[in-house]
């Protein structure tokens, strides 16, 4: 499903990207950690608090935007069914889903982010897969 709405959030400025929490309905909140060997590592979603791996920046690219971890500097990027935060970036459209939550999509493929268990996931479209994103402010 290709969802139109244009995100009203201010992701990125010329000077520097715009940092968030991001937060699943559920409460959870993304964060990743580094690996010893600077490999992808899993994007988890949990309510503990984890510092700067669980800060986002929000980087434009056209009308599609990357997410890369304040902590690790790797990028969300997603296969299959799953997400990874590795060194490769990985573009997304962002748009509303009202009441401050938005999806996040890869309308190549026509997945969006999805809460896998405690991990985020990709999946086929549904309006239940939605996310917020909390400004942090430094």
């Amino acid at each position: 499903m290709k969802v139109s709405t244009i995100v009203t959030l201010t992701f990125a400025t010329a000077a520097s990207a715009a940092q968030f929490r991001i937060t699943a309905t559920s409460g959870d909140w993304l964060k990743t950690f580094p690996t010893s060997d600077n490999t992808p590592s899993v994007v988890l979603l949990d309510d503990h608090f984890a510092s700067v791996y669980e800060q986002w920046a929000i980087e434009g690219s056209g009308e599609r935007y990357t997410v890369r971890n304040i902590g690790t500097g790797h990028y969300i990027s997603c296969s299959g069914e799953s997400c990874v935060a590795t060194k490769e970036p990985m573009a997304f459209s962002i748009s509303s889903a009202g009441d401050g939550f938005y999806f996040v999509t890869d309308e190549v493929k026509g997945f969006t982010w999805s809460k896998a268990g405690d991990h985020l996931g990709f999946s086929e479209f549904d309006p239940n897969n939605k996310f917020k994103f909390e400004p942090v402010h430094n």
